[in-house]
């Protein structure tokens, strides 16, 4: 009889646990599948996502606060009540996305009610899902197989797998049609296996119910312990939320970037809650300072405030992970009995809740720069055990010291060091940080051990031996770095002056309470010494972080127009302002070729950025420029001097796909795709759909121009494909920055070109004959896979991997 019981308490388990799989599956595959369909309605802009993370947070908080209510009543009446508004979600299934708005450019508000209208239903019927049947199982469950807390670790795993299969199968092979209707299939399956779960535990209840009541009568819960539960929920939230807004603004606004963090998000909550322990919080509270160290001294070395290039990225997301364990594992330490579970579960989820709701909605306004992440990463730091230790005088001297070394090395730093000795373009070509971080981490490993209480019995020195031996290391290693960069302007003082700041920062490390209130300090002093001077001026909005600044060149000085780490714009302010469109949009270059070529006499320029394709308006010539954002046109009216001293376009402000579509009887010679978020362009501006809106509006001869250049994507053959499909001609350039005079080409390209790439597109090849006249525009090569359109894209195959490093 106990081994027939056994094996069905494991089967249950097993059960149950498929079911769970499938509730968090679906409920997280429909997260990047929802936004998805919503990038062509806001622009492809990176907040979309993260707002819709944010309604995503709310919609679970919604469905644990259903849970929770239902709890009230018997475990039976309580799952059976989930079950019948699981089936009261088919009503909006399958899935559509419809933004109705009279807004010329979407907004927040616009975006929430949209997704309210279109997911909510189905998506708050998930989200009571798993409490409920954890509740049910350990209703129906003897007392020492009563502990449901392993189900939602069985659910986090599910959301894990789910997530990550969205990027890398589903989307590549499954359009977003035939997604919703496997979606929805998998959606009545769960509606049965929970169906199933209650007919089976249902023999269960009578006899367990009685004593899992008695046990937990007394249990209760003080609002301390709820309070807590909340601040450790909303930590690993906020920093979710805070660097996918760097991710996503560096790579672009796609389900891969986006399922990154929320993947990494979930595997803590596996980890945390699993069964067997599998990493111990000691270990993670060793670990987790030492990142903030590094993320702090990445900061340094290139604020945030600048942005942060691709390799800078791997310091902040591994800080997250660790952060977020630690706060998930000191969560999981504190859960109630099994009696408060939808309780432990609904302040939990409002915790989450309010983490994304202060990324998304009051860090834009309290913020100008993105420094939420950082901040909430700081205060995060409370959550370690040795938080609350006091330090010994020798220990507290040595505090002294390395705080006062780090700020007197900062100062130093910001003011004479050099600028660009950690921004090459590849990690992997520079052997610097990668050596500064082994030094770092054998003076943390020396100085743990010298302070330690317990040490090891070969290891009896004191404090200063350790520093003694650590930063004896390290000095050699500062000179070596020297030796190494002799040729590129590194000395022995700036290699030394940062290392100081890096072992500093190390030493106070070991020490949480004085980490936490230091940092600050010393983040706050580089940001006002090495940035604010250059930085003159920053619109922070729906649409992303656009920052202007002033930067000096070799003989002149010029003005730089960023999003994230890519530039957008650049203009020549002293010794003389010169209005001659330069990085990209060199007269010399790509660009110029074209307008030479076609001759338009009506242009439409889509991306206005700092304006400097206004220059290429001409007498006679009638310009309109189409624009998203419309902080971009206040930017590039104020702040760059092409509208005034160049042309003088007309500027539409809205999503530029669906103001030309509907602008009825507009007809262009040329029109010249100019649109950006960050290094990517929308994607909803390269489907089959957008091409035949482009072409609708160009005359029989008329010629689209595409610009490709890009960090990180390749997308010669999307293009490629689409323009096969509408039988279309298309030529395409790689160029290198142009000679300022093509007639004296020993003279040099001018320093603020930069390279460009780019593909023209026209009806007939004939219309294309004119390139020929131009040098190095070739056809373009052959298509692969399928081509992209409203339903169906795969920007995982144009990745450049190689380029991201």
């Amino acid at each position: 009889m106990s081994v027939r019981t056994n094996a069905d308490v494991r089967f249950r388990a097993a059960f149950f646990s498929i079911t769970l799989f499938l509730s968090a599956g679906l409920m997280f595959v429909v997260q990047p599948m929802i936004g998805k369909m919503m990038l062509p309605m806001v622009g492809g802009t990176p907040s979309g996502w993260l707002v819709a993370m944010a309604f995503f947070q709310m919609a679970l908080l919604a469905g644990y606060g259903f849970a929770h209510f239902l709890s009230r009543f018997s475990p039976q009446k309580h799952v059976l009540a989930v079950c019948a508004v699981l089936a009261f979600g088919l009503v909006l299934l399958p899935l559509k996305f419809k933004m109705e708005s009279n807004a010329v450019t979407p907004g927040v508000m616009e975006v929430l009610l949209a997704l309210v209208v279109s997911v909510s239903l189905p998506f708050f019927a998930l989200s009571a899902v798993s409490s409920s049947l954890q509740r049910l199982f350990s209703a129906a469950s003897s007392s020492s197989t009563s502990d449901p807390y392993f189900l939602f670790a069985a659910s986090n795993l599910g959301s894990f797998c789910g997530l990550l299969l969205y990027p890398l199968l589903i989307e590549r092979t499954i359009g977003l049609r035939d997604q919703t209707s496997f979606w929805l299939i998998g959606y009545v399956i769960l509606i049965v296996l929970c169906c199933l779960c209650l007919a089976l535990a249902a023999r269960f209840l009578k006899t367990s119910g009685a004593q899992s009541k008695a046990k937990d009568a007394a249990a209760s819960i003080s609002w301390r312990e709820r309070g807590q539960w909340v601040f450790l929920a909303f930590i690993p939230s906020s920093l979710m939320l805070g660097i996918t807004s760097y991710i996503t603004v560096e790579e672009g606004s796609l389900p891969l970037f986006w399922v990154i963090p929320l993947a990494l998000y979930l595997l803590t909550f596996v980890i945390a809650f699993a069964r067997h322990q599998i990493v111990g919080r000691r270990v993670i509270e060793r670990v987790q300072p030492i990142m903030l160290v590094f993320v702090i001294f990445d900061f340094l070395a290139k604020p945030f405030a600048y942005g942060m290039n691709a390799e800078h990225l791997v310091t902040p997301l591994t800080l997250f992970f660790f952060t977020a364990l630690l706060c998930h594992m000191v969560l999981a330490s504190k859960r109630p009995p099994a009696r408060r579970l939808t309780e432990y579960y609904l302040w939990v989820a409002l915790g989450g809740a309010l983490g994304g709701s202060f990324n998304v909605f009051l860090a834009p306004f309290l913020f100008p720069l993105p420094i939420e992440f950082m901040l909430v990463a700081l205060i995060g730091s409370l959550v370690h055990s040795g938080f609350a230790k006091k330090p010994s005088r020798a220990i507290t001297a040595l505090l002294w010291i390395a705080m006062i070394l780090a700020l007197c090395a900062t100062f130093l730093w910001s003011q004479f060091g050099p600028n660009n000795l950690f921004n090459r373009e590849s990690i992997s070509a520079d052997v610097m940080p990668i050596a500064f971080a082994g030094a770092a981490f054998i003076f943390y490993f020396l100085l743990s051990l010298g302070t330690t209480p317990a040490r090891p019995a070969w290891w009896r020195p004191k404090i200063g031996w350790s520093i003694l031996a650590g930063g004896g290391f390290a000095l050699g290693v500062a000179i070596g770095f020297a030796i190494y960069g002799r040729n590129q302007n590194v000395t022995v003082v700036s290699c030394i002056t940062l290392l100081v700041i890096l072992l500093s920062l190390v030493a106070v490390s070991l020490w949480p309470k004085a980490l936490i209130c230091f940092a600050p300090l010393l983040g706050l002093l580089a940001f006002c010494l090495q940035t604010m001077p250059e930085l003159k001026d920053v619109q922070r909005n729906f649409f992303g972080i656009w920052r202007v600044y002033d930067v000096p060149l070799a003989n002149f000085d010029a003005r730089a127009l960023m999003h994230g780490s890519t530039m957008h714009g650049l203009e020549q302010t002293a010794p003389e302002i010169e209005v001659i469109p330069r990085s990209y949009y060199d007269p010399n270059g790509p660009l110029g070729d074209i307008f030479r070529a076609v001759g338009p006499k009506d242009v439409a320029a889509i991306g206005v950025g700092s304006g400097a394709i206004a220059c290429y308006q001409k007498p006679g010539q009638k310009f309109t420029m189409y624009e998203i954002d419309p902080d971009i046109v206040k930017i590039a009216s104020q702040e760059f001097y092409y509208f005034g001293q160049c042309g003088t376009p007309d500027i539409v402000i809205g999503d530029a796909r669906r103001s030309l579509a509907a602008a009825e009887g507009a007809v262009y010679d040329l029109i010249v795709v100019d649109a950006f978020s960050s290094d990517m362009i929308p994607i909803h501006l390269l489907t089959r759909e957008a091409f035949q809106i482009y072409f609708e509006r160009l005359r029989p001869d008329g010629v689209l121009a595409l610009h490709i250049s890009s960090r990180y994507y390749d997308l010669r053959n999307p293009v490629s494909n689409v323009i096969q499909t509408l039988g279309l001609k298309g030529k395409y350039i790689f160029a290198d920055p142009p000679p300022i005079d093509k007639r004296r080409p020993e003279l040099g390209s001018s320093p603020m070109s930069l390279n460009s790439n780019w593909i023209v597109i026209a009806r007939t090849q004939a219309a294309l004959e004119r390139f020929r006249r131009a040098a190095k525009w070739i056809d373009l090569p052959e298509p692969e896979g399928k081509a992209w359109t409203d339903d169906f894209s795969d920007a995982f195959s144009a990745i450049e991997f190689s380029k991201i490093e």
